[in-house]
């Protein structure tokens, strides 16, 4: 192997290991990780229990940003040329840093409703659009957070502006 090959082979696997990580639970927990491992270093957004939720008192703030972060990715797409064909439910949990920035976006398709060729080429925009998405508010977090829950995802038009 010649160096610069080394160095392509080093890069790309150096940029898979510290980007964002887009993906369903299945693969994440494919190579032994735990989606419970990530509950204490990414405690609830909202949550009933007020002790934990990360935004008590700020839960409309919250949820406006978060309608905002599924109405953006849902534009992404579209742009992208991606289309879903019909209402396709999902369900999402996406792990926050402080900042607000996506490390984590983790989701599930019901079974065999989208084909794994048309997930791949979803996972594929999404990473792209968590790379750079910031959650739309104010003032973020004192620390690491997380959301879920489902979503319908539909067809929106693409923006030409």
């Amino acid at each position: 192997m010649t160096r610069l090959t080394i160095v392509i082979l080093l890069l790309t696997i150096s940029s898979f290991s510290f980007g964002q990580e887009c993906k369903t639970f299945q693969d994440y927990e494919v190579n032994g990780q735990k989606i419970a491992d990530l509950d204490s270093p990414y405690p609830s957004a909202l949550s009933a229990d007020t002790t934990i939720a990360v935004f008590h008192s700020r839960e409309d703030e919250f949820y406006e940003a978060w309608v905002s972060l599924l109405n953006d990715l849902a534009q992404h797409l579209a742009n992208n040329d991606f289309t879903w064909g019909k209402p396709t439910w999902c369900f999402n949990k996406i792990y926050f840093n402080k900042d607000g920035k996506i490390d984590k976006y983790l989701f599930n398709f019901r079974k065999l409703e989208v084909e794994e060729d048309k997930q791949a080429i979803f996972a594929k925009l999404l990473t792209e659009f968590a790379k750079d998405y910031k959650l739309k508010i104010d003032k973020v977090a004192n620390s690491n957070f997380s959301q879920c829950g489902p979503v319908i995802y539909k067809d929106k038009e693409k923006r030409t502006d």
